[in-house]
């Protein structure tokens, strides 16, 4: 019983995930765009 209803949580948060995908996708872009920029100006200085 544990474990059906781990899995149901699992392909719950799955589903949440997938539906959350793109914006995640998006932030972690922007994410590495600002550390990019702030590494650039460390090197700069």
């Amino acid at each position: 019983m544990e474990k059906r209803t781990r899995g149901m949580l699992m392909l719950k948060r799955k589903e949440l995930s997938f539906a959350e995908m793109t914006t995640l996708a998006i932030m972690d872009v922007y994410i590495c765009r600002s550390f990019g920029v702030l590494l650039l100006v460390l090197e700069i200085q």
